[in-house]
C-alpha cells in the first residue's frame, strides 16, 4: 500500500505548474536581440570611420607644427618627401603614408646636410604637403585611408577644411591634394571643401 502511494501523484494545480518559457516568447526575445546587436553593429561601424578621421586631423595638427618649427629654423617652410635625401621643391610633396619616418625638407638642403624636421604619422594616414615656389606658403591635405574625409589646411589662411570627396578605402594621392599659391586661401577655393 505504501508503495502504491508513492507511484501516485496528485493532479497539478495552476499553482503548481512549472515556470518556464515557450516556444513563441524564446522567439520574440532572440529577435529582438538580433535588431539591438544589429543596430550597434552600425553604430560602430560608424565610430570606426569617425576614429579614422580623428586621426587624419591629428597628424595634419601634428605636421602643422613641426612646419612651423621648420621656418624657425631654417626660415623656409617644407615638403613632404620620402626619402631624407631628396631636395624639396615646390608644388606638391610627396604622398608620404605612416608606416615610418617622414620628413618636411626645405630648399636649403643638400644630401650631405639636409634641413628637416622628422615625424610619423599614424597608421594608414596619408599626407602630401605642397609649397609655393616661395617657400613661404603651405598647404597640407591629410586622409586616412579607411577615413571618409579629406582635410586641407592652408597656412596663409590658418583654416581647417574637410570634404567627403573620396569614400573610405580610397587613399590620398599626390594628385588628390590640393597645390599652395602665397597670400591665397587654396582650401577654400576647392568648390567641394568646407571649413571646419
Amino acid at each position: 500500500m505504501f508503495m502504491r502511494q508513492a507511484l501516485y501523484q496528485a493532479p497539478l494545480r495552476d499553482d503548481d505548474k512549472s515556470k518556464g518559457f515557450t516556444l513563441i516568447e524564446l522567439l520574440v526575445v532572440i529577435g529582438i536581440m538580433a535588431i539591438l546587436a544589429s543596430i550597434a553593429l552600425i553604430m560602430l561601424r560608424g565610430q570606426h570611420v569617425i576614429a579614422m578621421n580623428s586621426a587624419a586631423l591629428s597628424d595634419l595638427n601634428t605636421t602643422t607644427k613641426h612646419e612651423e618649427g621648420l621656418y624657425v629654423d631654417y626660415d623656409y617652410y617644407g615638403s613632404t618627401r620620402s626619402n631624407q635625401n631628396n631636395r624639396a621643391r615646390n608644388g606638391k610633396g610627396d604622398a608620404v603614408a605612416g608606416t615610418g619616418a617622414v620628413y618636411l625638407v626645405t630648399r636649403q638642403n643638400s644630401s650631405s646636410n639636409p634641413e628637416r624636421m622628422e615625424f610619423r604619422l599614424s597608421e594608414n594616414v596619408r599626407m602630401v604637403v605642397a609649397m609655393d615656389n616661395t617657400y613661404q606658403s603651405y598647404v597640407i591635405t591629410a586622409k586616412h585611408t579607411d577615413g571618409d574625409r579629406r582635410y586641407c589646411y592652408d597656412s596663409d589662411s590658418g583654416a581647417i577644411y574637410y570634404d567627403n570627396r573620396y569614400a573610405a578605402g580610397t587613399q590620398l594621392t599626390r594628385g588628390r591634394a590640393v597645390a599652395a599659391q602665397l597670400n591665397r586661401d587654396d582650401c577654400a577655393r576647392i568648390g567641394t571643401m568646407s571649413p571646419l
